[in-house]
C-alpha cells in the first residue's frame, strides 16, 4: 500500500511570501517552508539583503531555484500602500503570508522619559504595527481563495505576556499591540485566518552585535526551564503550524522557552 502523505504535503505547491524573510525566524520559515515544496517569496527593504538570502536558499536547495524569488519594499515609506499593492500584484495568487519584519534595538534607552526619540518611536511603529495592518488591508484581494485555506500570520513578542523591565515600555507597547491586531483581523477578513507567533529570547544574528551577549544568553540559559536559548529553526516550525492547521484563527502561539514563567 502507497505510504500517504497528507500531513506533510499540506503546504506542497503553495505560496508563501515572508516579509522579513532575509534573516533569522523569517529566513527559517522561508526553509521550512521549501522543505515543505512550497513555493516561497522573501521581502526585505534591503535589496542586497534579499538577493543574498535569495542565492542562500537556492545554494541549500538548488531543486527548488525555480521556487524562490525575492522583492524589496520599504515597510516604513511614507508610499508603503503602494509598494504593497505593486508588490502584490506581482506576486498574486498568494496562500499565506508572513510578517516578521521589524527592528529591536537591545539598549537601556528609557523611552517614556520626557524626551524620548518620537522619530525613532514612530519610525518604528510604522514597521512593526501599521505594516501588519496594512497587509491584512490589502491582501484578501489578492490570496489565492477567500477561504480558512490562507491565512496571515504576524510576529510580536513574550514580552506582551511579562514586561520585560524597565525601559521597555515602548516595544511592549508594540507588542501587546499586535495581540489585539491578530484577534480583530481576524473577524474583518474572515474567512481568511489571521494568527501571531510570540517568541521570547531567540538565537539570532540580531544578538551578535551586543557586546555583553554571552553573558545575557549565560544568564537566560540557567533562567529558562528548557535550559537553553530557542534557535530560529525551533521558532519556525511554530508558523508551519499555523499556516497547516485550517481551523486556527485569532490565536497566540507562544514559543519562549517558559520564560515568562519564572
Amino acid at each position: 500500500m502507497a505510504a500517504r502523505n497528507k500531513y506533510v504535503n499540506k503546504l506542497h505547491g503553495k505560496h508563501i511570501v515572508i516579509f522579513g524573510g532575509t534573516s533569522g525566524v523569517g529566513f527559517c520559515v522561508a526553509e521550512a517552508s521549501i522543505e515543505h515544496g512550497a513555493n516561497v517569496t522573501i521581502l526585505s527593504s534591503d535589496s542586497n539583503k534579499v538577493d543574498a538570502a535569495q542565492a542562500r536558499l537556492v545554494a541549500s536547495y538548488p531543486e527548488a531555484k525555480n521556487r524562490v524569488r525575492g522583492l524589496p519594499i520599504d515597510l516604513g515609506a511614507p508610499d508603503v500602500e503602494d509598494q504593497l499593492v505593486s508588490s502584490f500584484e506581482k506576486m498574486q495568487p498568494l496562500d499565506h503570508i508572513i510578517f516578521t519584519a521589524g527592528t529591536f534595538k537591545f539598549d537601556s534607552e528609557d523611552w517614556t522619559q520626557p524626551r524620548s526619540d518620537l522619530d525613532r518611536i514612530r519610525n518604528t511603529a510604522n514597521v512593526r504595527v501599521i505594516a501588519p495592518f496594512l497587509i491584512a488591508k490589502h491582501a484578501p484581494k489578492y490570496m489565492a481563495s477567500n477561504s480558512p485555506a490562507c491565512s496571515i500570520t504576524l510576529t510580536s513578542g513574550a514580552t506582551a505576556e511579562r514586561p520585560m523591565g524597565q525601559g521597555m515600555a515602548m516595544h511592549t507597547m508594540y507588542s501587546t499591540g499586535l495581540y489585539g491586531l491578530a484577534k480583530n483581523l481576524c473577524l474583518d477578513i474572515a474567512p481568511l485566518r489571521v494568527n501571531l507567533v510570540s517568541p521570547g529570547p531567540i538565537d539570532t544574528e540580531l544578538w551578535d552585535t551586543i557586546p555583553e551577549k554571552e553573558m545575557m544568553f549565560a544568564h537566560l540559559k540557567e533562567k529558562l526551564p528548557i535550559k537553553e536559548i530557542p534557535t530560529p529553526e525551533n521558532v519556525a516550525e511554530a508558523y508551519i503550524y499555523c499556516m497547516k492547521d485550517r481551523g486556527l484563527t485569532g490565536a497566540i502561539i507562544s514559543t519562549h522557552g517558559g520564560g515568562i514563567l519564572v
